[in-house]
């Protein structure tokens, strides 16, 4: 599975299709842990009010998780939002809105660790 996150201005964050990594948004990081099949997309002091919209695309078949976290640092909070045991193919494409997922401002983090190995 690869994410993506893109921002209201077109930016982006991830993987391009020259196979480097883009982290267009300000503030923005990649981290990608191929040994657990783990990769993360960070966005510091990130506002959800900016129309943060995260694109999945699938890269073979079997299920991944993914989480996004939305921490309130003036309250001490947080909200998390965790989809478990997500069935994927090859052709597996998803795009989904932070608003939509009804998050409070701050920090995103969006994190996808495969729980099987791509084939």
């Amino acid at each position: 599975m690869d994410i993506h996150l893109y921002d209201s201005q077109g930016r982006h964050v991830g993987r391009n299709e020259q196979g480097g990594i883009d982290e267009e948004i300000p503030g923005a990081e990649y981290i990608e842990i191929p040994d657990l099949h783990e990769k993360t997309i960070t966005v510091h002091e990130g506002d959800a009010l900016d129309g943060y919209r995260f694109v999945l695309e699938g890269t073979g078949t079997g299920t991944f998780d993914f989480t996004v976290t939305s921490a309130d640092h003036a309250q001490n909070s947080s909200d998390t939002v965790k989809y478990l045991a997500v069935p994927v193919t090859a052709s597996t494409e998803a795009s989904i809105c932070q608003q939509q997922l009804t998050l409070s401002p701050f920090q995103q983090l969006f994190t996808a660790p495969l729980t099987k190995t791509y084939k």
